[in-house]
């Protein structure tokens, strides 16, 4: 009985099987050729020196299952036919002469398994750069028109057209970035502190290019100039640059190189260190990116207050904010405020008494909480109280946002008392810390 069971279940399954149709493939588009770089394709070249090659791809779409062997032929557009193409496209191509170009093969064979079939362009950049009217933009759009034809399987109408033009530029290598800074904690003892150069190249690269990175300590005068900023070169003993040479190797696009600074023989200032794009075995730094500016700041620490007290002032308003004393107690809700009541016109100014000689490197700021009124100034260091000379200036955004203490750079100058001077309309600060050295 069960044995009838199991023979009827048998053919059941079969007819079953019979019966059902495989529709796995119905869903599933036939291949198509097309040209992936369809469409105008702005082809950068190099001049290396080297022929430049275009791997111009057709490929071949569709499921494994599908896949059938395939041919078809690129054909290069005539002049007349690119006219023709232009009248019925609204487009103004110009079609390089023949000497600017070779084209190897022109007829693709796809076996059943392969997808992407090549043809090999040569251009030849002198020949196109030496075109009288050619520029390096190629504004007057000259183009090599390719096109897919005579395939014998479907192609994609969308992108059967490849109008190739062709950019000419120089060779350059460059900075990827062009500054970065280091900030050294005023703690920071037989501590290195390093940041990484990169160094780039955009061309195919089949040699070992050689660079040699440089310092031009006259760089730092120009940068100030440029940027109202009073750096100091960083001086040689204090940093490495390794490697150096740095070697772009072949195959290659980028190295870096590491600047090593030493916390220990660097002393408390803002440094600048502007590292070029030497001698090279291969092509040249690019202008306008083959300087890099790495600032390195080594932040004095704060000086004890203690003892400190207010040496002269201009004006206060004791009723708001608690006179003119606050600025060394410590207590951000408390202010000094220039007086409103009378009123007082700017400029303002306060001096402080530190009791002692002390080098003075960076002055901080922390205007009264919730108003950024006072915004420019300067500041002034004298030892007898009398004769002041200006070490620096301030000039602080509109906000305080994220950053309550403002931290200025100053020259750095031995002296007792500091005057803090505010060209604003009210003087309104909440705390003052001058860093450097007691010694």
């Amino acid at each position: 009985m069960q044995k009838n069971i199991l023979s009827i279940l048998f053919v059941v399954a079969m007819l079953f099987v019979i019966s059902c149709e495989d529709t796995r493939l119905d869903n599933i588009s036939l291949p198509k050729l097309y040209i992936p770089q369809s469409g105008e394709v702005e082809q950068v070249i190099f001049r290396t020196g080297e022929p430049f090659v275009l791997r111009l791809g057709v490929t071949k779409t569709g499921h494994d299952e599908v896949q059938v062997p395939a041919t078809a032929i690129v054909n290069i557009k005539s002049e007349a036919e690119l006219n023709v193409y232009n009248l019925n496209n609204n487009t103004n191509y110009r079609r390089l002469p023949d000497d600017c170009f070779h084209v190897s093969v022109t007829s693709l064979n796809f076996s059943r398994e392969s997808r992407v079939e090549f043809v090999n362009i040569t251009i030849d950049y002198n020949t196109v750069a030496a075109l009288p009217d050619f520029d390096e933009t190629n504004s007057e759009q000259y183009v090599i028109p390719v096109e897919l034809v005579q395939a014998s399987i479907e192609v994609n109408e969308e992108k059967t057209f490849s109008f190739i033009k062709p950019l000419i530029r120089d060779p350059f290598i460059y900075f990827r970035g062009l500054q970065s800074s280091i900030t050294i904690e005023p703690t920071a003892l037989n501590a290195d502190y390093r940041q990484n150069l990169i160094l780039d190249i955009d061309f195919p690269n089949i040699w070992n290019i050689s660079v040699d990175l440089e310092v031009d300590p006259s760089l730092v005068a120009v940068y100030n100039a440029a940027n109202g900023t009073h750096f100091s070169l960083l001086p040689a003993e204090t940093y490495t640059i390794s490697p150096n040479p740095a070697v772009i190797a072949n195959g290659r696009n980028s190295v870096f190189s590491t600047v090593t600074i030493d916390a220990v023989k660097t002393d408390f200032d803002e440094f600048l260190l502007p590292i070029t794009i030497g001698n090279t075995s291969k092509f040249e730094g690019e202008p306008g990116r083959n300087i890099h500016y790495l600032a390195v700041s080594k932040p004095a620490p704060r000086l004890s207050r203690e003892g400190w007290t207010i040496h002269d002032y201009s004006s206060h308003q004791l009723s708001d904010g608690g006179g003119v004393t606050m600025i060394l107690n410590s207590e951000t809700g408390s202010f000094w405020h220039s007086s409103w009541s009378p009123p007082s016109e700017p400029p303002h100014h306060a001096t402080i008494d530190m009791q002692k000689e002390v080098l003075v490197t960076h002055i901080e700021i922390r205007r009264r909480n919730g108003n950024a009124g006072t915004r420019i100034g300067s500041f002034h260091i004298s030892s007898d109280g009398i004769n002041f000379t200006q070490i620096g200036i301030f000039d602080m955004p509109a906000s305080d946002a994220g950053n309550p203490f403002w931290l200025f750079k100053v020259a750095s100058t031995r002296g007792r008392y500091l005057k803090i001077v505010v060209d604003s309309t009210h003087a309104m600060i909440s705390e003052v810390h001058a860093r450097g050295t007691d010694e």
